[in-house]
């Protein structure tokens, strides 16, 4: 499963860019240091704790300049200490989930990112052998192979908690989170907007210098689309995500367009 790990997790289609693009309203600015004060507060008895998708942060982790030989280990084992330093000083206790097994519904989508990745590897060997070096683009970028079971272990090793899924890694990182009442996710996957779980925070924003990030709000999207919060998974279905294909809702969602636009032009009288 770990051997060549996707640097991002797909989740729904399209949402993550709808949610960013055009209703920037659902993406909401956080200082996490401020956030895990008012958690406290409002949950004397709680520690403010973040869960963290390890699968989604890896290319946020890996940033060795020598990545094609495998990267130098101390030099990524000081950025992981790095990145549970800063949220130490914050106060946010951190516990890491990495997937531990591939679910027979997935196993398609997982399949075709694999062949995807290969052919990004082919890609890199090329460019090795027509310039003699490395790539310099992180267009024509490959996490190290393993580098998702290496970097439990070294988290592990940096006495941090760190479990790996026996089952679909972003039900049971929701389910932890919510049974946990923990303060938010830390990820890259829009499936955490689908579950009614704690808030998603977006790694890929993440400033460690000032320790902010943004919150991707579910309510904030069920407002703008004018949906119930137990809509979504429906939503989910109908945009496609790694267990329901796009294309197997692609006659539905077209006649739902073409009901659409013929409503709306009989209201705006469009021509």
């Amino acid at each position: 499963v770990h051997e060549l790990a996707d640097e991002l997790k797909m989740g729904v289609k399209g949402l993550q860019y709808f949610m960013e693009t055009c209703c920037p309203d659902t993406c909401v600015p956080v200082d996490l240091k401020q956030m895990a004060v008012n958690h406290v507060k409002a949950h004397p008895d709680s520690t403010a704790t973040v869960v963290v998708d390890g699968m989604a942060c890896l290319r946020y982790w890996y940033r060795c300049q020598a990545w094609v030989y495998g990267g130098q280990w101390q030099e990524y084992m000081h950025i992981l200490q790095t990145f549970l330093d800063a949220f130490t000083v914050a106060g946010i206790h951190l516990v890491f989930f990495f997937d531990g097994t591939v679910e027979v519904q997935k196993r398609a989508a997982w399949v075709k990112r694999r062949l995807r990745v290969n052919q990004d590897i082919a890609r890199i060997f090329q460019h090795i052998k027509t310039h003699a070096q490395q790539p310099n683009s992180r267009d024509l970028f490959c996490l190290p192979s393993g580098l998702a079971t290496f970097s439990g272990f070294a988290l592990k090793s940096l006495g941090q908690e760190t479990r790996w899924s026996v089952r679909e890694g972003d039900y049971e990182i929701s389910d932890y989170a919510l049974s946990h009442n923990c303060m938010g996710i830390l990820g890259q996957d829009t499936d955490f907007v689908i579950y009614n779980t704690v808030p998603y925070l977006s790694i890929n924003k993440l400033n460690l210098n000032n320790m902010t990030t943004v919150l991707f709000s579910r309510e904030r999207l069920c407002q703008v689309l004018k949906l119930h919060m137990s809509d979504l998974p429906l939503l989910a279905c109908l945009l496609g995500n790694d267990i329901v294909p796009e294309q197997q809702m692609q006659r539905l969602r077209n006649n739902a367009l073409a009901s659409y636009r013929k409503k709306h032009k009989q209201v705006q009288g469009d021509k």
